[in-house]
């Protein structure tokens, strides 16, 4: 075999590491527990949207367009369309139960989606396969607890303050790219000990002084008693008859 035949197979046998590395992975309910993700560790994650997803309103005439979209005319109809392509990066912003908020953009506060753990199926699916799907939701983010899903009408998503319908990307569900560094944070746990190459031990520190008794004042003397009164004199002897 050639060197350059050899060259070629190792270069491509990286790139296929790299690529496996790199490929985003559906987070779901089964990825948070096998890290044991709290809130704000899945607030750390970095993730993607899986396909293309378009939304679409219909503009009056004189209404503005959000800032950003693109305007479309459809049978004399303005429409304002708004494109979110394939793979693009999001933040969860408010995670919940079964429900994340994922914002879209750093800057803009309302371009955010819901996306919904999935529960369909008889029986339910197990957690490895439980999705988060978007979800046309009208709950505004950082709500009080209980939390409860409020599902918009007519399947309108809102973005930006605005209801949009969904032409593309029903089926959306939400990738995930965990960071190694992240991972291995919550997976490994640091075995206990104490080499003296990480320091000497800080100087013990003095034992605290008691601080002085107060002095306790004694008690007050008890009153001299008074003497015994002497003993009363014998009677006289009776007289002899």
């Amino acid at each position: 075999m050639s060197n350059v035949v050899r060259s070629l197979r190792a270069t491509l046998a990286v790139f296929v590491l790299l690529t496996a590395g790199c490929a985003n992975t559906a987070f779901t309910q089964a990825v948070r527990d096998r890290y044991n993700l709290s809130a704000g560790d899945v607030g750390r994650i970095q993730f993607f949207t899986s396909e293309e997803i378009v939304l679409q309103r219909e503009l009056a005439v004189r209404a503005k367009a959000t800032q950003g979209a693109a305007l479309v005319i459809q049978d004399g109809v303005r429409i304002e369309q708004i494109v979110i392509p394939a793979h693009t990066p999001g933040v969860a912003i408010d995670v919940r139960d079964g429900f994340l908020l994922v914002s879209f953009s750093r800057g803009e506060a309302g371009r955010t989606l819901w996306f919904a753990e999935a529960h369909d199926g008889d029986p339910p699916p197990p957690p490895e396969a439980r999705r988060f799907l978007i979800a046309a939701m009208e709950n505004a983010p950082g709500e009080p607890e209980p939390f409860a899903a409020r599902w918009a009408k007519g399947f309108l998503f809102t973005w930006a303050g605005q209801k949009y319908r969904i032409v593309a990307g029903r089926s959306a569900h939400l990738d995930y790219v965990l960071d190694e560094s992240f991972a291995s944070e919550k997976v490994k746990q640091q075995p206990p000990g104490w080499r003296l190459s990480e320091g000497a031990p800080p100087p013990a520190a003095p034992a605290p002084i008691a601080p002085p008794l107060a002095s306790v004042p004694a008690p007050p003397s008890a009153p001299p008693t008074s003497a015994a009164p002497p003993p009363a004199p014998a009677p006289p002897p009776a007289p002899r008859h």
